[in-house]
């Protein structure tokens, strides 16, 4: 559901109507972002999607906010904005990616900086490096 969302809102952003003229892309400006999570919440919101719902999904479903709050949230103050945006904006280039968002919304399972010190650590199997 979030990479259709994803892709519709990039074709949105390129004035791209027709599906077979998109050329697939992986990044969205942050306004853009913005307004991919607007439309994924208003996905959930229908009561057609009723099924993505569902408790075992919980952890997929962003929170409702609307844009000027979740653009508050990343614009608290000059340091929890860094913080925030880190959060986000994972390599700073003021664009949202799959893989930012999907690092973002699974923020509890999948930090950047664990796969670092995992990566770094002599602790694990080498197979798993």
């Amino acid at each position: 559901v979030a990479w259709d969302t994803f892709k519709y809102a990039d074709m949105h952003a390129r004035g791209i109507n027709y599906v077979h003229k998109y050329k697939q892309g992986s990044k969205l400006e942050f306004d853009i972002g913005l307004y991919f999570y607007e439309r994924l919440c208003k996905f959930l919101g229908e009561s057609k999607n009723k099924q993505w719902k569902d408790e075992k999904f919980a952890v997929s479903q962003p929170k409702l906010m609307t844009a000027v709050a979740r653009k508050k949230e990343v614009e608290q103050s000059e340091y929890e904005s860094e913080k925030q945006l880190r959060l986000i904006d994972v390599n700073f280039d003021n664009q949202m990616a799959m893989i930012e968002y999907l690092l973002y919304q699974y923020r509890e399972f999948a930090n950047p900086s664990d796969f670092v010190t995992r990566a770094m650590s002599q602790d694990e199997h080498p197979e798993v490096i």
